[in-house]
């Protein structure tokens, strides 16, 4: 009899024990997690956009302020001594034509070059001289400067080859533009339309009431530093070019400087500019 209750109690002790071990092993349900957003305090200030931009257009204008005559002059010889003495003397003379008339000339390659089938004749006539000299010039002057009266003395002088891209041998039959003009600070000029157009372009957005306030808040010179130039585009009216036709020209900031150097006009005549701006604020996290 005791026998049988002590395996009644054992029995009932093991069926206790498993039953307390299931109820500490078994996992606890987890609740659904929300993945949104928490909501903002209501102090907190709204989230800044991650890229905002103002689009600007102004306008400006400008002048040439340089009239240059481009062209060469040859020397045509029996030896290169005397082709480049025959030089010296056309270009010292020009020099003082120039220089009396307010102007510099600037000289550039001077070109040597032989007809072959010239040099080896027995018998040379004296208009196929076999020695060709070419010095290229250009002679830069004010943009108001009387220059017909100046390039015809510098005919008179010798100047037989024409325009920027002149030919070493004998010049065909094409005109070619012999006076161009240019401004001379057109990056100066195209710098300056930059920063009004920036000033027209912050004092609009800032009028706004979106604008960013803390931007918009600051002096003078430190709310500048706040905004950035994303992209600035200058457009100019349809000009006349040396081969003919009316193109406009666009310049893009940066600028690039074999474009502005390359940059002239085939008459004298005011240079409209439009400019379109795309400005942005610089933002704590660096947009």
């Amino acid at each position: 009899m005791r026998l049988r209750i002590a395996v009644v109690l054992a029995l009932a002790l093991a069926a206790g024990v498993t039953g307390s071990a299931s109820a500490t092993t078994e996992p606890a349900r987890s609740s659904p997690v929300d993945l949104a957003a928490p909501p903002l305090r209501p102090d907190a200030p709204p989230p800044r956009p991650l890229s905002s931009t103002h689009l600007q257009a102004c306008a400006g204008g400008v002048r040439p302020d340089r009239a240059v005559i481009s062209g060469a002059i040859t020397a045509e010889t029996l030896l290169p001594t005397e082709a480049a003495r025959q030089i010296d003397r056309q270009l010292a003379e020009m020099r003082r034509l120039v220089e009396s008339r307010g102007g510099k000339l600037v000289t550039f390659e001077r070109v040597r070059s032989v007809r072959p089938a010239v040099a080896e004749r027995a018998s040379i006539r004296p208009e196929e001289l076999p020695f060709v000299m070419m010095q290229r010039l250009e002679a830069d002057f004010p943009a108001d400067v009387a220059v017909d009266p100046i390039l015809e003395k510098l005919l008179q002088s010798g100047l037989d080859r024409f325009g920027r891209d002149v030919r070493g041998d004998r010049p065909d039959a094409a005109q070619r533009i012999v006076v161009t003009y240019r401004v001379s600070r057109i990056e100066e000029e195209l710098e300056r339309l930059h920063r009004r157009c920036r000033q027209e372009a912050l004092e609009q957005w800032c009028a706004q009431p979106d604008a960013p306030r803390a931007s918009c808040s600051l002096p003078g010179g430190d709310r500048e530093r706040q905004f950035r130039t994303l992209r600035f585009v200058v457009q100019t009216q349809p000009l006349l070019t040396r081969h003919g036709a009316a193109n406009s020209y666009a310049f893009n900031r940066p600028w690039d400087p074999s474009q502005l150097a390359a940059f002239e006009l085939v008459g004298h005549v005011a240079v409209e500019l439009r400019a379109t701006l795309t400005l942005a604020p610089i933002f704590a996290n660096g947009r």
